[in-house]
């Protein structure tokens, strides 16, 4: 993610919890009164983002 060589944890760590408090705000607005846990949008969202920074890469890699 930063690009930078040695340990990354701070960056990771502050993404995870971005990650985290985007999906309780995305799943509070979206669903209204139906409850949906919060683990199903973190799970698609977490899934995502490492597809697209794989295939960012793979793309990369061809130019």
């Amino acid at each position: 993610m930063t690009r930078a060589p040695g340990s990354n944890v701070l960056p990771a760590a502050w993404m995870g919890a971005l990650l985290v408090a985007a999906a309780d705000l995305l799943t509070q607005r979206v669903t209204g009164s139906a409850l949906l846990p919060v683990g199903v949008v973190t799970g698609v969202a977490g899934g995502a983002w490492p597809a697209w920074l794989l295939r960012a890469e793979r793309t990369a890699d061809r130019v």
